[in-house]
């Protein structure tokens, strides 16, 4: 499931079960692409039609395109897009 900034679900999509990754195909809920943006991805599983639990955000793999030093030795990455996360939030980093 995605959300918007305000919470809004604006995209489902079906996820097969796999241990590869998967790419989200960034559409709303009638198929369409989504305007670019930022987006927060929960990964829901059901048994019989009934949801039994729901995985917090989704992490995800993004180029860094650049690193900026802040205030009190703080790290900012800047993503695609112009996207910015603080470095503390990074859990992984993988060679391209």
């Amino acid at each position: 499931m995605a959300t918007d900034a305000n919470g809004n679900t604006v995209g489902q999509e079906d996820v097969p079960l796999q241990s590869t990754a998967y790419q989200w195909l960034g559409a709303n809920l009638a198929g369409n692409p989504l305007p670019s943006g930022s987006y927060i991805l929960r990964l829901e599983s059901y048994r019989e039609g009934q949801p039994i639990s729901t995985q917090g955000k989704v992490e995800s793999y993004q180029p860094i395109l650049e690193a900026r030093g802040g205030a009190g030795g703080s790290t900012t990455l800047i993503l695609r897009g112009g996207v910015e996360v603080a470095s503390t939030e990074v859990t992984a980093l993988r060679v391209p």
